[in-house]
């Protein structure tokens, strides 16, 4: 239930709603804003010192689209981990899917995933 009343232990105070900045996955900033239908401006100085991913979070319930932040022409790479989870849920996706797809079009498929769990594992390699 998103619009009736909270439980005492929600991460807000009663009124009011919590919003997070999250880069790459991570909270680096945080603001308590009122809950009442009107807009809050807000603004949030965060050094971005590598190419990052950024977004806003209205906990527990939005979560904006990630907006790209490119430092010095270099690619986005989060984190190491989060490229090895890409490549769990590609090489999973695959085993769930192969057999599925059309025999004359499984090789030219299989190509593909290979690709991108290539793709994800340089990016780990890549990441920090």
């Amino acid at each position: 239930v998103l619009h009736g009343p909270k439980p005492a232990d929600d991460a807000f105070a009663p009124g009011k709603r919590l919003v997070e900045l999250v880069v790459n996955g991570n909270v680096v900033a945080t603001r308590e804003v009122p809950a009442d239908d009107k807009v809050h401006e807000q603004t949030f100085d965060v050094p971005i010192e590598r190419s990052s991913w950024v977004a806003l979070r209205q906990f527990p319930q939005v979560h904006t689209n990630p907006v790209n932040v490119l430092v010095a022409g270099k690619p986005i790479r989060a984190s190491r981990k989060s490229a090895q989870w890409c490549v769990g849920t590609i090489e999973q996706l695959w085993r769930n899917r192969e057999k599925a797809i059309a025999p004359a079009e499984r090789e030219a498929a299989r190509k593909t995933f290979q690709e991108a769990i290539a793709t994800y594992r340089k990016i780990g390699a890549e990441a920090e």
